[in-house]
């Protein structure tokens, strides 16, 4: 399970990411990753949940790399 503690990896299941952490960070990160007029989901995650924001982040930049996605990238992919 995830815990304030992040020095060490942390998943929701086990001691390597499954399919829970899978549906887990796409489903959150569409609270966090897209530029919206209104921010307020991400800044309430952000403020009231830092552990599983980052918990999010990492996840993402583990699946995804460091680089900032665009939308456009994941409907035309190369």
């Amino acid at each position: 399970m995830l815990s304030r503690d992040n020095r060490t990896e942390n998943f929701l299941a086990r001691d390597t990411p499954t399919s829970l952490d899978c549906l887990a960070v796409g489903y959150l990160s569409l609270a966090l990753v897209p530029d919206l007029t209104s921010p307020w989901l991400r800044e309430a995650m952000q403020s009231k949940a830092p552990t599983v924001t980052q918990y999010v982040q990492r996840m993402g930049a583990k699946c995804f790399g460091e680089d900032p996605i665009e939308p456009s990238q994941a409907l035309n992919p190369p």
